[in-house]
């Protein structure tokens, strides 16, 4: 049987995950910004973290929720970089599952822990995290077929990056 996982790491050596910078509030959530703080934060990771990384690895694939601040995050990292990101509504959780509302309401900011502690919390996540793996797998195929990596078929250092939440 095939699996979202081996779907992405027959095509990609690694899978790097970003969180987004720290935000300001704003009335909803999904519309909120980069902080100065979190403008910060993403200048020095693309001075410090993205060269390292671009030492080891190709991005050719790069996916972002599509929530404002994700966006904001990808593009103050990687500035100049020619690769374009591929907004992914899947990856902001408000959107794809309502139910997460009764487990936000519930735990918040805390930890991923307090989240796997709620009644049907485990079950939730676990179906969350197959759902986005399966999308992303999808998302990765459609760059393939549409030429995105036909430049350079050597997978061998190629990575797919994610900012999410």
């Amino acid at each position: 049987m095939t699996t979202p996982v081996r779907i992405l790491f027959t095509r990609y050596r690694a899978l790097l995950l970003v969180r987004h910078g720290n935000t300001m509030t704003a009335a909803r959530d999904f519309d909120r910004s980069l902080s100065e703080e979190g403008g910060r934060q993403c200048a020095r990771a693309a001075t410090t973290w993205l060269p390292k990384v671009e030492r080891q690895y190709r991005f050719t694939t790069i996916v972002h929720s599509t929530a404002r601040r994700c966006g904001q995050t990808l593009r103050s990292i990687l500035k100049d970089r020619s690769i374009s990101p591929i907004p992914e509504p899947t990856l902001y959780d408000d959107i794809l599952q309502p139910k997460a509302k009764g487990l936000w309401q519930a735990c918040g900011y805390a930890p991923l822990s307090d989240y796997f502690a709620q009644p049907g919390g485990e079950a939730f996540l676990m179906n969350y995290a197959n759902t986005v793996l399966w999308r992303l797998s999808e998302v990765c195929h459609g760059e393939q077929e549409a030429g995105a990596q036909a430049q350079n078929s050597d997978q061998r250092d190629s990575a797919l990056l994610v900012c999410g939440h």
